[in-house]
């Protein structure tokens, strides 16, 4: 493979990003003869801001998603007073008008923030000024147009890896890292191995420090456990710890596969388990970490099996105390229904009087005469009887 120049260092971010990057992922794979893929060069255009959208695979501006948030605003009142130092990266994907961005989401929304404010005010004029933002357009050329959206990946990652500052979230670097040789992988044809050493490369030229063990302990997961699983692991929504994807990397792929059934039939049930759900799954956890020399394919087994017991035991308990709320009357399924607050009432009731507590249930109910709320305390009285024969077994 031919030798890299150094042309990183110094640059600020925006530079990071741009075609020179990209020109020396084609300088080290067009030399082999391992891709076709480039990006053409940029130009530069004043865009309209309800031409441009945000692009859906930016995972790092997640603290000022909407235009309103303290930190645009005050990213805004810098703009007001300096102007924008740097251009927003954009890019338009084949057969649509608008651009989606690639670098600079905070400044457009910025932007946005600046312009809404002005329209507030009723100042047309200074609105006018932030109905369009400059943009570096890059036309970015695949030879697969199923990859385009990883080839968009790699930019926008660049963006934010490639600085002297880095990723200081271990997660989110975590998440960067894999995906970057994922998308390498998949659109320039490289090795995992030669994407890997890539991804190295570029972050020790931007930040001036061996990054080698970060990404090695980034990638660790990544590479040990089935692709399916670690798509779970790697959901927005997923409760599942980092501790405990490492442990169930180390097992084979069959017993990962039986751990992954277990944990998406019981991420399937987590809405009709409730309040049981973090409970089993908490439990799961803790087991799996408590093997402090290694996860066994036996433990993992009777963890999978315990999972699939507690849910079916849950599920059939609930199902047990549904058949018996069938059989109660009307006004006993108000108070089933209501239990919780009749909980909290107990302490209260027990310091009212009998005068106090009859005014209660007659406005709660509508009745007129102290005698019409008999059939109400009868019902209570039958509710709290059902309980005590249910907890009495």
């Amino acid at each position: 493979m031919a030798k890299i120049n150094k042309k990183f260092r110094g640059h600020r971010q925006d530079d990071l990003v741009s075609t020179e990057s990209f020109s020396i992922q084609r300088q080290m794979y067009e030399e082999s003869n391992r891709t076709q893929t480039a990006l053409s060069n940029e130009n530069i255009k004043n865009i309209r801001l309800d031409k441009i959208k945000l692009h859906e695979d930016n995972i790092f501006n997640y603290r000022d998603k909407d235009n309103n948030s303290e930190g645009i605003k005050e990213l805004a009142d810098n703009i007001e007073l300096e102007g924008l130092v740097h251009n927003i990266a954009v890019t338009q994907r084949p057969g649509e008008s608008e651009y989606i961005i690639l670098s600079g989401e905070r400044r457009y929304l910025a932007y946005k923030y600046l312009k809404d404010k002005f329209l507030a005010a009723g100042d047309i004029e200074a609105a006018k000024k932030y109905r369009r933002i400059p943009c570096r357009v890059i036309e970015i050329k695949v030879d697969d147009e199923s990859v385009r959206r990883n080839a968009e990946q790699i930019y926008i990652d660049s963006a934010n890896a490639f600085t002297r500052e880095g990723i200081s979230d271990g997660e989110l670097f975590e998440k960067v890292a894999v995906r970057f040789v994922k998308n390498l992988t998949l659109v320039y044809k490289m090795s995992e191995k030669e994407a890997r050493r890539t991804l190295i490369y570029h972050l020790n030229e931007a930040s001036g420090r061996d990054k080698t063990r970060k990404v090695d302990r980034s990638l660790e997961i990544y590479r040990k456990m089935i692709p399916e699983l670690y798509e779970l692991y790697r959901k927005d929504n997923s409760d599942m710890t980092r501790e405990t994807a490492k442990k169930i990397s180390s097992l084979n792929a069959d017993r990962q596969r039986a751990v992954l059934d277990a944990v998406k039939e019981l991420t399937r049930e987590k809405k009709s388990l409730g309040s049981v759900y973090p409970l089993i799954y908490g439990d799961f956890q803790k087991k799996i970490s408590s093997c402090r020399d290694g996860l066994s394919d036996k433990t993992a087994e009777d963890i999978c099996k315990e999972i699939k017991r507690k849910i079916a035991s849950t599920k059939a308990a609930a199902k047990k105390i549904a058949d018996k709320k069938e059989n109660l009357s009307a006004s006993e399924t108000v108070y089933t229904k209501n239990y919780d607050a009749m909980v909290k009432a107990k302490n209260l009731i027990q310091k009212m009087n009998k005068k106090t507590i009859v005014l209660a249930m007659k406005d709660a109910h509508k009745k007129h005469s102290d005698k019409d709320v008999l059939p109400e305390i009868d019902a209570m009285i039958r509710l709290l009887n059902n309980l005590r024969a249910e907890i009495e077994g």
